[in-house]
């Protein structure tokens, strides 16, 4: 059978380089194209069949939790460098992440020097346990922000792998595929690249900037808000009510507003 002029790798790319030139609206854009990576790695021509040459396969697909967490550790044993990752369901990935590595294991990610910035959804902060299982992941040295939507789960080690869903809409994948296509790695990296760009630090972790306006920013309402920074709700308003003076404006959308900003 003559090679398909078009293989699927090359769309996805192009696919995902045509949404990285629409700011407007690239956070749709890219929630549609993790959707539809999953199924063009399906391809047999991306590795899903061994290598002749015995080298590794460009994708992989692992189902059981046993068989993704190995993947994670034998992962993490190679302290790949610049890794970055977005969880759009922090509680379970932070529960399953403690729960297999443990005190000892946490603390031998932390001296490995592993070095990984992570994004989640801002309203993630308030579930109970999330604030405090970021804040030690940090001292692992995770850098970590958030955004107020996410466009799905994704793992991307820098020209070595690229993880997402099998099953997309998954926030938490049932089944994971790794592809190793260089091609479709970088074009996920510039994908995490841009909206890190425009994520917000952690509340009260950068100096200077309002915990109270930076949540607001991101769509939280004002029980989340009291209930990330672990104060009462008539703290938030009183907050909130300053700054809508502070800034001329008359709604609390419109506060945040004005106060958003990349410099912010």
């Amino acid at each position: 059978m003559p090679p398909d002029e078009n293989p699927p790798e090359i769309a996805l790319v192009a696919a995902i380089e045509a949404a990285l030139g629409q700011r407007a609206e690239r956070v749709d854009d890219l929630r549609a194209l993790l959707e539809i990576a999953p199924r063009l790695l399906h391809d047999a021509r991306l590795g899903l069949e061994d290598a002749a040459d015995g080298s590794p396969r460009a994708i992989e697909l692992l189902h059981s939790p046993e068989q993704q967490w190995a993947f994670w550790l034998e992962l993490a044993a190679l302290n790949p460098v610049g890794t970055v990752a977005m969880f759009p369901e922090a509680t379970t990935t932070l529960a399953q992440t403690f729960g297999h590595l443990g005190d000892d294991g946490s603390r031998a990610l932390g001296e490995a020097g592993v070095r990984t910035r992570v994004l989640t959804e801002a309203d993630q902060l308030a579930t109970p346990g999330v604030r405090a299982g970021m804040d030690v992941f940090m001292q692992l040295g995770v850098d970590a922000r958030t955004v107020t939507r996410l466009p799905g789960f994704l793992v991307v080690v820098p020209r070595t792998l690229a993880v997402v869903p099998l099953d997309r809409g998954e926030k938490v994948p049932t089944s994971i595929a790794v592809t190793r296509e260089p091609s479709v790695v970088a074009a996920l990296l510039a994908s995490f690249d841009e909206l890190w760009t425009r994520a917000r630090p952690l509340p009260g972790t950068r100096e200077g900037v309002d915990p109270v306006l930076n949540l607001l920013a991101q769509g939280l309402s004002d029980a989340a808000i009291a209930a990330v920074l672990g104060q009462s709700l008539r703290t938030v308003r009183r907050r909130i009510g300053e700054a809508t003076e502070a800034h001329g404006v008359s709604s609390r959308f419109a506060l945040g507003v004005a106060w958003a900003g990349p410099e912010q």
